[in-house]
C-alpha cells in the first residue's frame, strides 16, 4: 500500500514517465502484411477446394445415384434424356430434339444432352399466369372474360403492391367458324408430316417350305422409328415380336429407297428391338436427309392433354390418329423393373403399332400392345421410363439379371413387418439366380448391398450399376409362421439372355 509520502513523491516526478507509442507506419505495414497473408491463403483454400472437389465428383455423382447405364461418358449412342443423364431425368432441363446423323460434336454423331427427372405437375398453378401472354390471356383464371371490347383501368384493381400499376389487358371477342378449326388441324398434319420423316416401314421376310416341299415367302409390314445414326450405322426401333422369326428384314424409308436391317439387340419383357441399316447400303441423297426422332418427356404429361397416333395405329402404315391422353397411372411389372403405362382415347386396330407424339412434335410414347390391358385402346410406354433401355439396346449393353417380379411395399405389409419401405416379391422367375439363391414369392427386398431399398424403381437403378457376374447382398425379410425373419443372401447376377443372337 502507498504511503501519504509515496504517493507525493510520486506525483512529483510524473512529468518524467515515459509511454511507448507505436509508430504509425509501422502499424500500417502490419495491417498490409496481414491482408496479404490472409488473401493468399484464401487463394490456396479456394484452389485446394476445387481440386479435391475436381476429383471427388465421380464418387459424389455415384453416391447421388447420378450414373451412366453402360460405358464411360462420350461413349456410346446416347439419346436426348436419356440415363446417361440423371437417373430418373430432371423434366425441365432436358430440351429434347433430334440430332443430325454424322453430328461431329456428339458421340458416334448422336446429337443429345447428357444430363432429365422432372417433378410432376403442372407448370403453373390454378389461376396462375404461365409467362405466355398468348396462354395467359385466355387463362380465365387471370382475367374475368367480358363480351366485346374492354379495358382493365391501371390502379383500380389487381394484385399488385402500392406505388405499381397494373398492365393494360384489352380484350376482344373473336368469332370463329369451321376454317379455323380446318386450319388447327392443317397445323396438326404439318407436325405429323415433320415427325413422319423418322418413321419408317419395316418388312418381315420369312421363307418357309409348304407340305409339297414347295419354298414359299411370306411378308408383313409394321412401322418402324430411327431412334439414332451415326458415320456407318442407322440404328430403327421396332416391336421384337414383329422381327423375331424373319428370314430377312427390310427397312423402307420416307423417300422410298429399302435397304436390308440386321438385328443389333432386343428385350422380350418390354417386346422392343433395335435393328441396324448400314449407311453405305443408301443414296447418299437418302444418307443426308435421315432424322432421327425427336424424342420428348413424358413426365409433365397430363390428362387431357392432346396427342396424336403415327406409324401404323389403325393397322394401314403412314396413317393417323388425334385424341387425348386419358391415363397416365398404369404401371407394368416385368422382371427387375416396373414401366410407367399411359392410355389415350384412340382406338388401336390388331396390328396397330406406332408412336405417340405432343403438340409440340416430340415423341412421348411408344404404342404398345405386349404390356396392354386388351382395353382396344392405344397404350404407350412413357418414353422418359424406356429411354435407359433403349441406350442399351442401341449399345448392346450387357444387361444383369436377378429375376423377381416386385412391386412396391403397401403401407400396411411395411406396418406389420415393422419396416419403413422395400420391394415385395410377387413372383420369382424359374432358373433365375433369385431362384437359385432361395428367394420365394412373399419375400421382402430391404437392402442391396447395405442400401436401403424403398421401391422397384430404386432395385432396378442399383441392379444397373452392376455388371453380369457380380455378386450383391440382399437383405430378405420373411413371414415364417407369425413372425418376420430377416436373412441376408449372396446371389449372383445373371446376364439377361440376348435373343435371336
Amino acid at each position: 500500500m502507498l504511503t501519504d509520502e509515496n504517493k507525493r513523491e510520486k506525483g512529483e516526478y510524473q512529468f518524467i514517465q515515459e509511454k511507448v507509442v507505436p509508430s504509425k507506419r509501422k502499424k500500417w505495414k502490419r495491417l498490409l502484411s496481414m491482408t496479404g497473408t490472409t488473401l493468399l491463403l484464401g487463394a490456396v483454400f479456394g484452389l485446394t477446394a476445387c481440386v479435391v472437389f475436381y476429383a471427388s465428383a465421380p464418387w459424389i455423382s455415384k453416391w447421388l445415384g447420378k450414373t451412366d447405364s453402360g460405358g464411360t461418358p462420350g461413349e456410346g449412342i446416347w439419346l436426348p434424356g436419356g440415363m446417361n443423364q440423371n437417373q430418373e431425368g430432371t423434366p425441365g432441363q432436358n430440351q429434347p430434339g433430334g440430332s443430325a446423323p454424322g453430328n461431329p460434336s456428339s458421340p458416334g454423331g448422336i446429337g443429345g444432352n447428357p444430363s432429365e427427372d422432372v417433378a410432376h405437375g403442372d407448370s403453373a398453378s390454378p389461376g396462375g399466369t404461365t409467362g405466355d401472354p398468348s396462354v395467359d390471356s385466355m387463362n380465365p383464371g387471370n382475367s374475368d372474360s367480358l363480351e366485346g371490347s374492354s379495358e382493365h383501368v391501371p390502379g383500380e384493381t389487381g394484385s399488385g403492391t402500392e406505388g405499381q400499376k397494373d398492365p393494360v389487358i384489352v380484350e376482344q371477342r373473336i368469332e370463329g367458324d369451321l376454317s379455323d378449326f380446318k386450319n388447327m388441324y392443317h397445323e396438326i398434319s404439318q407436325m405429323a408430316e415433320e415427325v413422319g420423316k423418322s418413321v419408317v416401314q419395316v418388312t418381315n421376310i420369312t421363307n418357309g417350305i409348304d407340305w409339297f416341299q414347295n419354298p414359299y415367302a411370306t411378308e408383313a409390314e409394321t412401322s418402324g422409328l430411327i431412334l439414332a445414326a451415326d458415320e456407318k450405322l442407322v440404328y430403327i426401333l421396332v416391336n421384337y415380336d414383329r422381327i423375331d422369326k424373319a428370314s430377312e428384314i427390310r427397312i423402307t424409308f420416307e423417300q422410298g429407297v429399302s435397304a436390308s436391317a440386321s438385328f443389333r439387340d432386343g428385350d422380350t419383357d418390354i417386346g422392343l428391338a433395335v435393328v441396324t441399316v448400314r449407311r453405305s447400303d443408301l443414296p447418299e441423297r437418302v444418307s443426308e436427309e435421315l432424322q432421327p426422332a425427336p424424342l420428348g418427356e413424358s413426365y409433365s404429361m397430363e390428362v387431357g392433354e392432346p396427342v396424336m397416333a403415327l406409324g401404323n395405329p389403325n393397322g394401314f402404315q403412314g396413317s393417323m390418329l388425334v385424341g387425348m391422353v386419358t391415363n397416365r397411372e398404369n404401371y407394368a411389372h416385368i422382371p427387375d423393373n416396373k414401366l410407367a403405362l399411359f392410355q389415350t382415347d384412340m382406338l388401336l386396330s390388331k396390328e396397330g403399332e406406332g408412336i405417340i407424339v405432343n403438340m409440340e412434335g416430340r415423341i412421348i410414347g411408344i404404342i404398345t400392345r405386349k404390356l396392354e390391358e386388351d382395353t382396344g385402346l392405344c397404350t404407350a410406354l412413357s418414353i422418359s421410363r424406356i429411354n435407359p433401355l433403349l441406350e442399351m439396346l442401341l449399345n448392346q449393353t450387357p444387361r444383369s439379371y436377378l429375376g423377381v417380379v416386385g412391386m412396391d411395399l403397401t403401407e400396411n405389409l411395411a406396418e406389420r413387418l415393422s419396416v419403413t419401405g422395400g420391394v415385395y416379391v410377387a413372383e420369382v422367375k424359374n432358373g433365375s439366380p433369385a431362384a437359385e439363391a432361395g428367394l420365394r414369392t412373399g419375400d421382402v427386398i430391404l437392402q442391396a448391398d447395405g442400401k436401403q431399398i424403398f421401391t422397384m424403381l430404386a432395385l432396378n437403378a442399383y441392379l444397373q450399376e452392376r455388371k453380369p457376374g457380380d455378386e450383391v447382398t440382399l437383405s430378405v425379410c420373411r413371414m415364417v409362421r407369425e413372425d418376420a425373419v430377416t436373412n441376408d443372401y449372396e446371389i449372383l447376377l445373371g446376364q439377361k439372355d440376348i435373343p435371336n443372337k
